[in-house]
């Protein structure tokens, strides 16, 4: 067997840059969302970044990033049956059971789902109609 010369090659990583990395996988609640559109027609969805996880106890845990849908004031329009995305929040308190996702708006058509059980992953799917 023939030995090939390995070279080695340091990369730098921007502090930064790590920091976040590690947030975003780290200390946070994900919750996967299908958004059910039953007449299929087109529809406008969006999330509002007032959108929370009400605890049993402890703080609210905001939102942070969204992913497949967009953030208000813009809106997505669909006509597919199901609508399919992504919202991370901050980390639920530790001493949590359940918990309620509710978007805060002065308008009609809030997305909210009460009594959420807690698992251990912190990962969550929920069907919202």
């Amino acid at each position: 067997m023939m030995a090939y010369p390995t070279k080695v090659t340091e990369v730098n990583i921007d502090e930064a840059l790590k920091a976040s990395l590690q947030q975003s996988t780290e200390g946070v609640t994900i919750v996967h969302c299908t958004y059910i559109n039953f007449y299929q027609e087109t529809v406008g969805v969006r999330i509002w970044q007032e959108t929370v996880l009400e605890p049993d106890n402890g703080e609210d845990a905001k939102l942070l990033h969204a992913i497949g849908i967009t953030v208000a004031p813009e809106w997505m329009f669909t006509n597919k049956y199901h609508v399919k995305f992504t919202l991370i929040f901050e980390r639920l308190p530790s001493q949590c059971k359940w918990f309620n996702m509710v978007e805060r708006i002065s308008e009609q058509g809030a997305f909210t789902v009460m009594g959420i059980q807690r698992n251990e992953s912190d990962v969550y799917r929920i069907d919202i109609q």
